[in-house]
C-alpha cells in the first residue's frame, strides 16, 4: 500500500473543509452527490487523497498521543483524523481499527461536555461516530438514542435535511446496533483482526450488506 504523504500537517478547518466542504444546515445533504459519496462510497482516489492530505497530521498526533481540542470543530476534526480518516487511509488492513479506542476517547469527553450541541447537524453525526464503530452493546444504546435525536432537531433546524437523518438512524445506527446485539462484535473485522468466526459468523457473513 503506498502510504506516501505530505509533510504538512493539516489544521482544524482544513481537515473541516475537505470532509464536509460548504455542507451545513443551511444545506441539502443528498447521499448521491460528491461531497457525500466521500462518506460512503468506496473510492481508491478519495483512499489515496486521504493518506497524502492527513496521513502525516495522524501519525504526529497518534504518536504523541496530542488530542488536545481547543474547541468542538477542534475537537470532530480530530475524531475525524483518528475515526473517519484510517478506515480510508489503511483500508483492508488491521490499522483501520488501531486509533478507534482515542477517537472513543475523544467522542466521550466531547458528549459529557455537551460539545457537540454548538454544530451543524452533520457534523454532529460524524462526532457520534466512534460510539457507532464501537464493538460494545451499551455504546450502540447511546448511538440509536442519539442518532433517533437529529431528525427530531433537524425539524426546526434544518427540516430539508429531516430524510437524511432519518436514513441515517434507520439505514446506518439500527444495523450497527442490531449485529452487535446479535455478535457481540463485528463479524466483518475477524478476519482483519484474526479472529475466528463463529459458524453463525461465517454464515452471516455470506449475506450482503453484512459488512460496512
Amino acid at each position: 500500500m503506498n502510504t506516501v504523504a505530505s509533510r504538512h500537517e493539516a489544521g482544524t478547518e482544513e481537515i473541516l473543509g475537505y470532509w464536509f466542504g460548504g455542507l451545513d444546515d443551511t444545506g441539502t445533504l443528498d447521499m448521491r452527490s460528491e461531497q457525500c459519496r466521500k462518506w460512503h462510497a468506496k473510492s481508491e482516489e478519495t483512499d489515496l487523497e486521504i493518506r497524502e492530505l492527513f496521513l502525516a497530521s495522524y501519525l504526529s498526533r497518534l504518536n504523541s498521543r496530542d488530542a488536545a481540542a481547543d474547541t468542538d470543530r477542534d475537537r470532530l476534526a480530530t475524531i475525524l483524523l483518528f475515526d473517519q480518516f484510517p478506515r480510508n487511509m489503511f483500508r483492508d488492513t488491521r490499522r483501520m481499527y488501531e486509533a478507534d479506542t482515542v477517537a472513543l476517547e475523544l467522542c466521550l469527553d466531547a458528549l459529557q461536555g455537551k460539545r457537540d450541541e454548538s454544530l451543524p447537524l452533520i457534523y454532529r453525526l460524524f462526532m457520534y461516530m466512534p460510539l457507532m464503530h464501537s464493538e460494545s452493546l451499551p455504546h450502540q444504546e447511546r448511538t440509536l438514542k442519539l442518532f433517533s435525536e437529529l431528525p427530531e432537531v433537524a425539524q426546526s433546524r434544518c427540516p430539508q435535511n429531516v430524510p437524511f437523518f432519518e436514513m441515517a438512524y434507520n439505514h446506518y445506527a439500527r444495523a450497527h446496533h442490531e449485529i452487535i446485539r446479535r455478535f457481540g462484535r463485528f463479524p466483518h473485522r475477524n478476519a482483519l483482526l484474526g479472529r475466528d468466526s463463529t459458524p453463525e459468523e461465517i454464515e452471516f457473513l455470506a449475506e450482503e450488506n453484512s459488512s460496512f
